[in-house]
């Protein structure tokens, strides 16, 4: 389950976790997925993005935020340790975040020109 800040269901990424569950996929899987999403959806509020058309150049931006910002500390002992995804999580989640625009194309959510890789002419 994904919700906005005020703690209504995200209508488009619930639909994209009931086609991740109607794969097949593990709870685990699901809940990666639902939480890549909102982290993508939360990283586009904050900067006022809508989340179906970041564009190239915010797509870098996120990346470099998944690497460059340093995650939350994790229970009560050694809060000192400052810790930062490595390359493979913040992969992980850019996978999931384009397996979510891809999703949108089918309902209109996403345009195709977004979904679609570019190629030089």
């Amino acid at each position: 389950m994904v919700v906005d800040g005020v703690f209504r269901l995200h209508r488009e990424a619930t639909a994209f976790l009931d086609q991740v569950r109607g794969l097949g996929r593990s709870v685990n899987t699901e809940r990666n997925c639902a939480s890549r999403v909102a982290l993508y959806l939360t990283w586009c509020d904050e900067r006022g993005l809508r989340w179906s058309e970041p564009g190239f150049e915010n797509l870098l931006c996120f990346r470099e935020w998944l690497v460059s910002v340093p995650l939350p500390p994790r229970g009560c002992k050694n809060q000192s340790v400052i810790r930062f995804r490595q390359d493979g999580s913040a992969n992980a989640v850019l996978g999931t975040m384009t397996q979510f625009l891809l999703f949108g194309v089918g309902p209109g959510w996403v345009s195709e020109q977004v979904a679609s890789p570019r190629h030089p002419a």
